[in-house]
């Protein structure tokens, strides 16, 4: 028969405590124990029964009526006699007679209830206290853009696990055998990279994962594309940068041990070497531009704003992911997008005239991202690019799937309550943008609208390492 817990009297349980050597109760007078006047323990009614029988308890029972004989047997304690002048001296009265009886003693689980208790209620007040003090106290309607407890432990809502893994599932059905996707006239390792960031941002494995032999044609495409002198990965800056940005993140994540095919491994360059070698393309061509950014062409000597921020995002992906950048190169690099920030939190694209009054979404969204990302927000540049970019939230901008690309993340940077009330907007929005098929369609291609849409919706994972706030 299976045995089943019971509460137990309180009498049957001070019987229980003294029985296994816990002499520490006192019972009150009126309890009998007609026992403890012969001076002996209680017994298990087991081991009355053989005793009552003429015959030894032996095994266990044998081991319990030794330990019962061991305990103090139940008498009453003593009255003490307590001095009346040394009661007055401690705010007590004396009963009559000046005889006073000690106080009774609990058992130990009515004390552990009380600590318990007690700990509850302070915790209580505690939380109560420090959640109404002053140094936590917030004016209505201001947010507090460094706080993290906004996006930490939050469910990534159905509707973006459904956009996610549709467009994905056209991703995957699109790559061809090189590798790499179709896009028009923007085929390339930039296109590539971008669609393994996707892939990379959901969260599945890249190793064991149901993604693993995408993501890796994806990459050995790019490293093909690269060259094995320079590190350049061609056939522009803009490729090269969105290029470096995916060998970055995967450099962290992806075992390269079976990267390649067996036989050819001995003969391919690794993730480290790849990474190494586009960093140190990107810092050569940084060197020969005057004005601290970077152009399509590698040689180039003049800017822009939208080449140099992908350019500059990749090198510090490559810093965080532990590769050597110098701190000159990204000081540079930061000097530049400062000097094309005009006053109102606008961006120029090649000059610092074009910024003011003009629309500028994706590139304040740079400016904005790059200082966040590098730990920059000191600047005045900061301050203004997200404030521009606040008051614009609602604005419909030149080329959208790569402006949303810069939004997310910038909004999720700089102030998580104005992120989330855009995110819900981008989430309906591609909800109702998205084809049958899972992919989008933009002025960018397919295959890169698909991609940058899904990178602005990945921050609700926050799985890639240049996601983390």
């Amino acid at each position: 028969m299976r045995n089943r817990m019971r509460i137990l009297p309180l009498r049957a349980r001070a019987s229980r405590d003294v029985a296994f050597g816990r002499a520490d109760y006192v019972p009150t007078a009126c309890e009998p124990n007609p026992l403890a006047e012969r001076g002996l323990p209680r017994q298990n009614s087991a081991v009355k029964h053989l005793l009552a029988a003429g015959r030894e308890p032996s095994g266990l029972l044998a081991a319990m009526r030794n330990r019962r004989a061991r305990a103090l047997p139940l008498t009453p304690r003593k009255a003490q006699e307590i001095d009346a002048s040394q009661l007055y001296r401690q705010g007590l009265k004396p009963v009559a007679g000046g005889r006073v009886s000690a106080p009774p003693r609990f058992p130990m689980w009515w004390s552990r209830m009380n600590v318990r208790f007690i700990t509850l209620l302070c915790l209580i007040f505690g939380a109560m206290f420090v959640a109404a003090s002053p140094a936590n106290a917030q004016a209505p309607g201001v947010t507090s853009p460094d706080s993290s407890s906004a996006n930490i432990g939050e469910r990534v809502s159905r509707d973006v696990h459904e956009i996610y893994a549709k467009g994905l599932e056209f991703l995957t059905q699109t790559q061809d055998e090189r590798g790499t996707w179709p896009a028009g006239e923007g085929v390339g390792p930039g296109t590539t990279g971008l669609a393994v960031l996707a892939f990379l941002a959901s969260g599945e494995d890249p190793n064991f994962g149901p993604h693993r032999d995408v993501i890796r044609k994806g990459l050995r495409h790019i490293i093909a594309g690269q060259s094995a002198v320079t590190g350049y990965i061609s056939p522009s800056m803009y490729h090269h940068g969105f290029a470096m940005l995916a060998l970055c993140e995967a450099y962290g994540v992806v075992d390269d041990s079976d990267l390649y095919p067996p036989g050819e491994r001995e003969s391919q360059r690794s993730l480290a070497v790849a990474v190494e070698l586009a960093v140190r393309a990107a810092l050569t061509a940084q060197k020969n531009n005057r004005r601290g950014g970077w152009r399509y062409a590698p040689n180039a000597s003049d800017a822009d704003t939208s080449v140099s921020g992908a350019v500059v995002m990749g090198l510090l992906a490559a810093r965080n992911a532990g590769i050597e950048v110098p701190d000159e190169s990204i000081d540079r690099a930061i000097d530049y997008l400062v000097s094309m920030t005009a006053e109102d939190g606008s961006v120029g694209y090649t000059s610092a005239s074009e910024g003011g009054g003009g629309e500028s979404v994706a590139r304040s969204s740079i400016v904005n991202l790059v200082l966040a990302i590098a730990g920059r927000k000191e600047l005045q540049a900061y301050p203004l690019t997200l404030q521009y970019l606040v008051a614009n939230r609602d604005a419909e901008p030149l080329w959208p799937e790569y402006a949303r690309y810069y939004q997310a993340q910038a909004y999720f940077q700089s102030d998580v309550a104005v992120w989330k009330q855009w995110n819900d907007r981008l989430i309906q929005r591609l909800k109702r943008d998205q084809k049958p098929n899972g992919s989008f369609d933009g002025d960018l291609g397919v295959t890169n609208s698909t991609s940058m849409s899904l990178l602005a919706l990945a921050v609700n994972y926050r799985f890639l390492p240049i996601y983390e706030r």
